[in-house]
């Protein structure tokens, strides 16, 4: 049986992208072999030096989720990301955001984690709500155009610094 041990991100610049990555997952290096650096986690994230990029959107994006999301979007920003835009679909929200490398990345709510202490009916149902909201998710950001993953960047940027400014008072 098959298993993910790492997702591996292209970089033409490698350091500054290492950098923004192992303080945004708190994590460390675990292997530098000079052109491609490994992060302790599971899975694993690798950053690979390359010569230029593939054009276009990304075909695959982390989703991650630890907690508030508006603390964690802006200590991200803080770290060089930027918010493209938020999302709220019934109890599941995520905010999609650019790592300096304008990698595509979403950070959610907590979801699917089932250690709510509900029983197995319960938790079923969760499942497939967090399924259908997953699902619903995907089929956005595939939809979108560049353009409109571009439109109000700034606007969804400040919102998170507000969030995290209110949360801090």
């Amino acid at each position: 049986m098959l298993s993910v041990n790492m997702v591996t991100i292209d970089c033409v610049d490698l350091e500054p992208m290492v950098e923004f990555w192992t303080q945004a997952l708190q994590t460390e290096v675990a292997v530098d072999w000079g052109d491609f650096v490994v992060l302790r986690g599971e899975p694993a994230v690798g950053l690979q030096r390359v010569e230029e990029v593939t054009p276009g959107k990304n075909r695959l994006h982390l989703d991650l989720s630890g907690g508030d999301r508006a603390p964690e979007v802006a200590r991200l920003v803080e770290l060089g990301g930027d918010v493209v835009r938020t999302h709220d679909v019934d109890d599941f929200g995520w905010t999609v955001m650019t790592d300096p490398a304008g990698n595509e990345f979403c950070v959610s709510d907590p979801h699917g984690t089932g250690d709510d202490g509900a029983g197995s009916e319960e938790q079923g149902e969760t499942a497939q709500d967090d399924t259908e909201a997953r699902d619903r998710h995907a089929d956005e950001v595939a939809d979108q155009t560049p353009e409109e993953r571009a439109a109000g960047d700034a606007a969804a940027a400040q919102a998170a610094r507000d969030d995290a400014a209110a949360d801090e008072r």
